[in-house]
């Protein structure tokens, strides 16, 4: 540990402060002003120097524990002390992190995965390399390695590192993406898809039908006592019976199905390539309503039905239209057979 340490016994040969602690002084010094005014070019010149001086930083701490002092372009005489090393990676550390505005930084103080990430990685990671690094370097001082395999062992070592963080990093992220899609294109009460996710979906089954030239069956579904629910038993209550259907057509269609919740009680299915009817779609739908439904929160509905042609030249909101105006018509006629 002494060549951490300043050679107090040859002090005319010494600076009293070290050029590099004036250089990285000087620059964590001018750091903080940036963090006063809150714009763009403020956070970009601030993460810029704060880039600055953590690969300085990281230079005089190589530099010192591998005697290379010629990188940093000083005498050997003049070394930091270990203190001062270690105040200027605290204060690298704090000005990394005190930008409280977004910045490239801000990172660390984010409580997101790519914060929870970099908080667990960034430094662990540095301190690996330095670790292996050194021992490196002490082998190849006892002679027990030679330059070549010296050079061999390090480029492996840091390129398998990157290696391993990049598919990590990316394994994450692929993660996260598939994490946010599923999100977006999912109804968070039933689990079904909801509008975005249904059309998504049924564009790619229409276009495979085109090719296929088989036809699609489109269902539209309304409840026509959520409200009276509600009002009855609670918004809760409600909630219950609509994922009580939601299970119900789970259950009576098949996965290749495209099955979603577009509205507060409106479902839709796309049914692909079936033989069956749409009153044996039904029938199959009714049983499994009667098997999964509690009495009280017994699901009841209308419905229309639009069919989807190879050749159609209509679009998706055309099809979906129409269906809806079928089970309009299909309520409106059940209201009047009620009144009578």
């Amino acid at each position: 540990m002494n060549y951490f340490l300043v050679n107090r016994s040859n002090a005319d040969n010494v600076f009293p402060v070290s050029p590099q602690s004036i250089v990285a002084i000087m620059l964590l010094s001018l750091i903080p002003l940036f963090n006063l005014k809150n714009n763009a070019v403020a956070s970009v010149t601030h993460d810029f120097l704060v880039s600055i001086a953590f690969v300085l930083v990281t230079f005089y701490i190589a530099a010192h524990i591998f005697h290379a002092t010629d990188l940093v372009l000083v005498d050997a005489n003049v070394l930091l002390s270990v203190y001062t090393l270690i105040a200027l990676v605290l204060l690298t550390i704090f000005n990394q992190i005190s930008k409280c505005t977004p910045g490239l930084y801000s990172i660390f103080l984010m409580s997101g995965t790519g914060g929870e990430h970099c908080r667990t990685f960034v430094f662990p990671a540095i301190f690996l390399l330095f670790f292996v690094m050194t021992i490196i370097h002490n082998q190849l001082s006892q002679g027990n390695i030679d330059e070549t395999e010296a050079f061999a062992v390090a480029t492996a070592f840091v390129l398998s590192s990157i290696a391993l963080l990049l598919i990590y990093l990316s394994y994450e992220i692929d993660k996260l993406e598939w994490r946010l899609r599923e999100q977006a294109t999912t109804d968070e009460l039933t689990r079904l898809l909801n509008r975005r996710g249904f059309k998504l979906f049924a564009e790619m089954a229409i276009n495979e039908s085109r090719r296929t030239k088989l036809p699609l069956t489109l269902l539209f579904f309304d409840l026509d006592n959520l409200k009276s629910i509600n009002d009855r038993l609670g918004h809760k209550e409600g909630s219950e019976m609509i994922k009580l259907f939601a299970d119900s057509l789970q259950s009576a269609f098949r996965e290749s199905d495209v099955i979603a919740r577009v509205g507060g009680d409106e479902f839709i299915v796309l049914v692909r390539d079936s033989k069956a009817s749409e009153g044996i779609l039904i029938n199959r739908l009714n049983a499994h309503i009667s098997n999964l439904a509690i009495p009280r929160l017994f699901p009841k509905y209308s419905y229309g039905v639009a069919e989807i042609l190879p050749t159609t030249l209509d679009s998706l909101d055309d099809v979906i239209n129409k269906a809806d105006e079928n089970m309009y018509k299909a309520k409106m006629k059940k209201k009047n057979e009620d009144a009578q």
